[in-house]
């Protein structure tokens, strides 16, 4: 084979093992990590889809290494429970009170700071920056609570994180949501 041509075909083989969805879209190839916390597959392939209105619970968990907890989980109400790559990892696809959809991510092991630098990377991916509230939350047994907000136009998307502390319940639990209105407590504080 022409030298010339070594690079071609490795670019050619390269985006042929990518085989990956298009940017923002989920990929149905994809699997969980089975070994730690996925929080990046429990984003992209779950929350977001879901939250935009992309989809329905049953196509988005219909997947390898989704399994519902059917024996429940006390902190979910009474909402049907997702373990996504394994029982450390708790997925709520729900709807707000006012009919909006949520999706609450409880991670129940792992360095709470890494579990918020993935949420993080996987937030750069987000439809909308979010920006942290102006009011300020107590922490109670968690290192941190924080409400980010989206910007005042277009959708009102908010998501709420808490990061595990030595007396946290998780290291990790959060929940992404959108609504009609925007919370009155990401301009003011109370």
């Amino acid at each position: 084979m022409p030298s010339r041509l070594i690079p071609l075909t490795l670019a050619i083989a390269t985006l042929a093992l990518a085989a990956f969805a298009p940017a923002g879209q989920p990929d149905p190839k994809r699997k969980p990590n089975l070994l730690t916390p996925d929080i990046d597959f429990a984003m992209k392939e779950l929350c977001f889809p879901w939250v935009k209105g992309e989809g329905t619970v049953e196509a988005l968990t219909d997947r390898q290494g989704i399994v519902e907890n059917r024996g429940g989980a006390g902190f979910s109400g009474g909402a049907r429970v997702w373990w996504v790559g394994s029982a450390r990892l708790d997925v709520i696809l729900g709807e707000t009170p006012t009919g909006h959809r949520s999706c609450t991510v409880r991670a129940t092991a792992g360095d709470p700071a890494k579990l918020r630098a993935a949420l993080d990377a996987a937030m750069a991916g987000w439809r909308v920056p979010l920006t942290p509230s102006v009011h300020r939350f107590r922490a109670g047994a968690y290192a941190s609570r924080d409400v980010l907000c989206a910007p005042k136009d277009g959708p009102q998307d908010s998501l709420m994180i808490s990061t595990g502390g030595p007396r946290a319940p998780v290291p990790l639990m959060l929940t992404l949501m959108t609504g009609e209105a925007r919370d009155r407590r990401c301009d003011a504080a109370e």
